[in-house]
């Protein structure tokens, strides 16, 4: 099986045969449909993720494995799917990155739908280390802010003077007094003195 995966890799589409779409391609259709992702999202993921079109699906599927995992730690059916569009190789990944983030890091499942690339970083080599470092410096981020950048540029935040925020999608900056000054004019605003 592994090798019509590499096969199917290297492969111009033009030149396959028939059978062998149907027989490779067919099963994998059916399992993606069976977890809920959608016919338009099924090109995508296996564009983005061609091995899966070499798994066994029969018997103790890893990627099956994944699934009841997510499923088992409170992730919507339609989450799940949502997180296999956006990320389909996560598929092969993940138990002892959810227990970390679940139990060290207790952060809501919500992060992991927003961002499931999460599960393609390094536990020992990114997650914990740059985890542990925020913890130290006593700053709170999203995911994507300190696993979604190189390590100088996450050096560069941990030491800035200034703020990064996101909000949908665009960045600002601002320095940490602008950030007080806002904040105690809220407070002021809202409070009775």
């Amino acid at each position: 099986m592994r090798q019509r995966a590499v096969f199917l890799q290297n492969a111009c589409c033009s030149v396959l045969h028939a059978s062998v779409v149907v027989e490779l391609v067919s099963p994998v259709v059916r399992f993606l449909r069976g977890l809920d992702v959608e016919k338009q999202d099924i090109g995508y993921v296996l564009m983005k993720y061609p091995e899966l079109s070499g798994f066994k699906l029969e018997g103790t599927m890893s990627t099956l494995v994944a699934y009841l995992f997510l499923l088992g730690r409170g992730i919507s059916v339609e989450d799940v799917a949502k997180m296999i569009v956006k990320c389909p190789h996560l598929l092969a990944l993940m138990k002892n990155s959810f227990y970390f983030f679940k139990s060290e890091m207790g952060r809501p499942l919500k992060e992991l739908v927003e961002f499931p690339e999460y599960f393609t970083y390094g536990l020992e080599s990114r997650i914990k280390p740059k985890y542990q470092r925020l913890q130290h410096k006593g700053i709170g981020s999203s995911l994507s802010w300190f696993l979604n950048c190189s390590d100088q540029r996450f050096e560069e935040r941990l030491y800035a003077d200034y703020i990064e925020i996101e909000v949908q999608g665009q960045k600002y900056s601002t320095s940490p007094k602008a950030m007080l000054r806002a904040a105690n004019a809220i407070v002021v605003g809202i409070l009775p003195l």
